[in-house]
């Protein structure tokens, strides 16, 4: 087995056992009630998302993979345009009353695009996989 199939199986392994903790943390906070754990969710999907990124970085350039590259520089450009978006969110608020809906904004805003990536990025690794 060579290095870059190694890779491969580990980019796997490690995305699955990231992603799997996070959905069990966020299943175990939903069926608890204790928002706690919902922190930890959010905590952990920040070493997935940097491991994704690196992931991507390292792929494209080993392969020169168009994909790869576009993902790094979608999920590198989102982050710079997130904090952005919270500063917007926040003066948006102060202008227009919400109405106690600011967590769907804030979950359509923040949570849903990146989940999104994230899933895709580790179908697309699968693939990879796959693809030997």
């Amino acid at each position: 087995m060579n290095y870059k199939t190694a890779f491969k199986y580990l980019d796997v392994t490690v995305q699955v056992f990231l992603m799997a903790t996070i959905s069990m943390t966020i299943i175990y906070s939903a069926i608890s009630g204790l928002t706690r754990y919902m922190a930890l969710a959010l905590f952990l999907a920040f070493p997935l998302g940097l491991w994704q990124v690196f992931s991507a970085i390292a792929t494209s350039i080993s392969r020169d993979s168009y994909e790869h590259g576009l993902y790094a520089f979608g999920a590198i450009s989102y982050c710079l345009l997130a904090v952005g978006m919270a500063y917007l969110y926040g003066e948006l608020e102060a202008l227009l009353p919400l109405q106690g809906k600011s967590g769907l904004y804030l979950a359509g805003l923040f949570w849903l695009p990146p989940t999104v990536g994230a899933f895709w990025y580790l179908d697309r690794s699968f693939k990879d996989c796959q693809s030997q």
